[in-house]
Protein backbone atom coordinates (compact mmCIF):
# COMPACT_ATOMS: atom_id res chain seq x y z
CA UNK A 1 0.00 0.00 0.00
CA UNK A 2 0.93 4.08 -0.53
CA UNK A 3 2.07 5.08 2.68
CA UNK A 4 1.88 8.94 3.67
CA UNK A 5 1.97 11.77 6.10
CA UNK A 6 -0.83 14.23 6.19
CA UNK A 7 -1.01 17.34 8.06
CA UNK A 8 -4.52 18.85 8.88
CA UNK A 9 -3.76 22.55 9.31
CA UNK A 10 -6.85 24.77 9.44
CA UNK A 11 -6.65 28.89 9.41
CA UNK A 12 -9.06 31.70 10.48
CA UNK A 13 -6.30 34.29 9.82
CA UNK A 14 -4.46 32.73 7.14
CA UNK A 15 -4.50 31.35 3.64
CA UNK A 16 -4.08 28.33 2.85
CA UNK A 17 -0.53 29.13 0.69
CA UNK A 18 0.45 30.79 3.63
CA UNK A 19 -0.28 27.49 6.15
CA UNK A 20 1.44 25.68 3.70
CA UNK A 21 4.70 27.58 3.48
CA UNK A 22 4.26 27.53 7.55
CA UNK A 23 4.44 23.56 6.86
CA UNK A 24 7.60 23.93 4.80
CA UNK A 25 9.35 25.52 7.55
CA UNK A 26 8.14 23.25 10.21
CA UNK A 27 9.77 20.40 7.57
CA UNK A 28 12.80 22.42 7.19
CA UNK A 29 13.09 23.41 11.33
CA UNK A 30 12.25 19.51 12.27
CA UNK A 31 15.05 17.93 10.24
CA UNK A 32 17.32 20.26 12.74
CA UNK A 33 15.60 18.35 15.28
CA UNK A 34 16.25 14.95 14.37
CA UNK A 35 20.19 15.87 13.66
CA UNK A 36 19.82 16.68 17.85
CA UNK A 37 18.16 13.15 18.69
CA UNK A 38 20.86 10.93 20.28
CA UNK A 39 20.77 6.85 19.23
CA UNK A 40 19.60 6.34 22.47
CA UNK A 41 16.91 8.61 22.10
CA UNK A 42 16.08 7.31 18.91
CA UNK A 43 15.61 3.65 20.12
CA UNK A 44 13.72 5.24 23.11
CA UNK A 45 11.22 6.11 20.11
CA UNK A 46 11.36 3.26 18.05
CA UNK A 47 10.86 0.81 21.64
CA UNK A 48 7.91 2.52 22.01
CA UNK A 49 6.66 2.67 18.68
CA UNK A 50 7.16 -1.26 17.89
CA UNK A 51 5.34 -1.90 21.43
CA UNK A 52 2.07 -0.12 19.74
CA UNK A 53 2.39 -2.36 16.72
CA UNK A 54 2.09 -5.34 18.87
CA UNK A 55 -0.68 -4.20 21.03
CA UNK A 56 -3.01 -4.97 18.66
CA UNK A 57 -5.23 -7.90 20.10
CA UNK A 58 -6.36 -6.88 23.58
CA UNK A 59 -9.84 -8.31 22.46
CA UNK A 60 -11.20 -11.02 20.52
CA UNK A 61 -13.02 -9.33 18.15
CA UNK A 62 -9.98 -6.93 17.64
CA UNK A 63 -7.94 -10.03 16.63
CA UNK A 64 -10.81 -11.38 14.66
CA UNK A 65 -11.17 -7.89 12.61
CA UNK A 66 -7.04 -8.12 12.33
CA UNK A 67 -6.89 -11.63 10.82
CA UNK A 68 -9.84 -10.92 8.49
CA UNK A 69 -8.43 -7.83 7.06
CA UNK A 70 -5.34 -10.12 6.25
CA UNK A 71 -7.81 -12.16 4.67
CA UNK A 72 -9.86 -9.66 2.89
CA UNK A 73 -6.20 -7.81 1.45
CA UNK A 74 -5.21 -11.30 0.45
CA UNK A 75 -2.30 -11.17 2.11
CA UNK A 76 -2.66 -13.75 4.56
CA UNK A 77 0.72 -12.25 6.82
CA UNK A 78 -0.93 -13.20 10.19
CA UNK A 79 2.19 -11.90 11.87
CA UNK A 80 2.95 -8.66 10.33
CA UNK A 81 2.32 -6.69 13.73
CA UNK A 82 5.27 -8.52 15.58
CA UNK A 83 7.22 -8.48 11.66
CA UNK A 84 6.72 -4.71 11.79
CA UNK A 85 8.01 -4.12 14.87
CA UNK A 86 11.06 -6.27 14.52
CA UNK A 87 11.94 -3.57 11.51
CA UNK A 88 11.14 -0.45 13.73
CA UNK A 89 13.60 -1.84 16.74
CA UNK A 90 16.38 -2.25 14.09
CA UNK A 91 16.20 1.68 12.70
CA UNK A 92 18.95 3.63 13.28
CA UNK A 93 19.15 7.45 13.92
CA UNK A 94 21.41 7.52 10.40
CA UNK A 95 18.58 5.34 8.74
CA UNK A 96 15.97 7.56 10.40
CA UNK A 97 17.38 11.27 9.00
CA UNK A 98 18.13 9.25 5.40
CA UNK A 99 14.51 8.33 5.08
CA UNK A 100 13.94 11.89 6.21
CA UNK A 101 16.24 13.84 3.86
CA UNK A 102 15.14 11.09 0.48
CA UNK A 103 11.23 11.52 1.13
CA UNK A 104 10.07 14.10 3.68
CA UNK A 105 12.49 17.28 3.43
CA UNK A 106 11.32 20.21 1.06
CA UNK A 107 13.08 20.39 -1.89
CA UNK A 108 13.94 16.34 -1.95
CA UNK A 109 13.56 15.04 -5.60
CA UNK A 110 11.90 12.21 -4.84
CA UNK A 111 8.92 13.40 -2.21
CA UNK A 112 5.94 13.95 -3.50
CA UNK A 113 3.19 15.97 -2.32
CA UNK A 114 -0.18 16.50 -2.29
CA UNK A 115 -2.26 19.63 -0.94
CA UNK A 116 -5.96 20.32 -0.67
CA UNK A 117 -6.83 24.18 -0.24
CA UNK A 118 -10.00 24.89 1.03
CA UNK A 119 -11.33 28.58 1.65
CA UNK A 120 -13.50 30.04 3.56
CA UNK A 121 -15.84 32.46 1.91
CA UNK A 122 -14.45 35.63 3.10
CA UNK A 123 -10.95 34.06 2.51
CA UNK A 124 -11.38 33.00 -1.10
CA UNK A 125 -9.59 34.35 -3.82
CA UNK A 126 -11.23 36.46 -6.72
CA UNK A 127 -12.16 34.73 -9.84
Amino acid sequence: GVRGLSFLVQSKVAAPEAVEERIEAFLRLFRGTLLLLGEAEVQSYAASIAAQFTDVDGRLDQQAGRLWAECTRRRYDFERPWRSAEKVKRLTREQLIAFFDRHVASGSPTRRQLSTHVYAQSMAPPQ
